[in-house]
This record gives structure tokens, sequence and C-alpha cells, in this order.
């Protein structure tokens, strides 16, 4: 019902912003043709398509660490059910505090050097819960991960709506989501795999490296340089 209730509420917000007159609105066509011309715009986009790779790459560590931490909380620390939600929760308080500094820092830094930095926040992040032995340090650790995930989702989604035309955004925005999840799949299958032979700390050593080396490649292209 709460989900509901903020859905409406979204519903209400969005109803009341300016949208283009019938005249200017796309005419209707065929589903692939609109899926063509969608993909001609996002293929003609190169910071767009290079910017969706990363997100990508990033998005697979994340949904990873997202459910290993559970099994971690759960069976390596022995947390009970409701101590985990109290852990958990700082993800939220990071990702508030996240949101509240990201226009301000994207001003300051650029869009291209915040998400570039959110991929090392995460690394740092992920670090810490590799040795991790205390929900202290789990704590501190979820705290940069919702911060980092913060920066990461502003820019992410900030950067695809002002590169859309607003015609398009309904295709390209399906275009760049099947992209931002098509490697989940792979990693949390394989995640298991290595959980159950090797327990849960080399996910989190393993997705460190991984953001680290991302970012290394991220830092060499001219997305780095975007305002």
């Amino acid at each position: 019902m709460i989900t509901a209730g903020a859905y409406l509420l979204s519903l209400l917000i969005l109803s009341r912003l300016a949208h283009p007159s019938d005249e200017q609105r796309q005419k209707v066509s065929g589903f692939l043709a609109d899926l063509h011309e969608g993909w001609k715009s996002f293929r003609g986009n190169r910071a767009l398509w290079l910017m969706t790779l990363f997100i990508m790459l990033l998005n697979a560590t994340a949904t990873v660490v997202q459910t290993t931490i559970i099994i971690f909380a759960k069976e390596d620390l022995h947390l009970a059910s409701s101590q985990v939600a109290i852990v958990i929760s700082a993800v939220g308080i990071g990702g508030m505090a996240g949101s509240m500094l990201a226009s301000r820092l994207r001003l300051s830094w650029g869009l291209g050097v915040l998400f570039g930095l959110s991929a090392i926040f995460h690394a740092a992040a992920y670090l810490l819960l590799f040795f991790s032995y205390n929900s202290y340090m789990l704590i501190i650790a979820l705290f940069i991960s919702g911060l980092a995930t913060s920066f990461y989702s502003v820019c992410a989604y900030t950067f695809r709506l002002e590169q859309t035309p607003p015609e398009l955004i309904g295709r390209i925005s399906g275009i760049t989501g099947t992209f931002f999840r098509i490697g989940m799949p792979i990693t949390v299958y394989l995640s298991g795999w290595v959980i159950h032979e090797w327990g849960t700390a080399p996910i989190f050593l393993m997705s460190a490296i991984f953001n680290a080396a991302v970012f290394v490649v991220y830092r060499a292209t001219f997305l780095w340089k975007l305002k």
C-alpha cells in the first residue's frame, strides 16, 4: 500500500509537467520502426552508448554484492534478521547523504568525474566488506556503498535523460535499461558457485578489484571530462 501510494503521488506530480502538444508528438508507427529509430539514435550517440557499457559493468558487481551482503551478515557475522535490517538501513542513510551532495559535486567536479569516482567509492566499500569482521565495519562499508550508489544513479539516469530527445525517451530507456541489466544473471549465477566453494569473501574482493579496473579504463575515456 505504501508503494502504491508513492506511485500515485508520483503520477500526480508528473501529470503537472509540461508536455508537447499533439502537433509535436511523433506519428504512430510500427513497433519495429519505433525500435529501429530508438536504436539508431542510441548508436549515434557515442557518449550515451559508452556510458551504458560502463553502467552495465558496474551494475553486474553491484547486484552480486547486494545479494552477498545478506548471506555474509547472516552466516558469517551471525546477525539476527532484525539486526540485518538495521545494518542494511546504512545503505539508505548513505544514499540520502549522496543525493543531497550529488548536485553540488556535479557542479564542482563535473558529471564525468563524479560518475567515475562512484566506481572508486564502490571499490572502497567492497574492500572494506572483505575485511569486515563485525557489524560496525559492515555499517561503515554499507554507508559508503549507499553514498556511491547515489552518486552513480544520479549521474547515470540524469545523463541518459539529458542525452535523449523527449520523443525517444521511452525507447532509449528500454534499450539502455536492457543493457544496464544484461550482465546481472551471469554474475549472479557465477557468484552462487563461488560462494558455495569459497564463501562470501572472494565476492567482495573480486568486486573491489573489478570496480577499480573499470575506473582505470573509464578514466582514459572522454567521459571523464563530461560536465
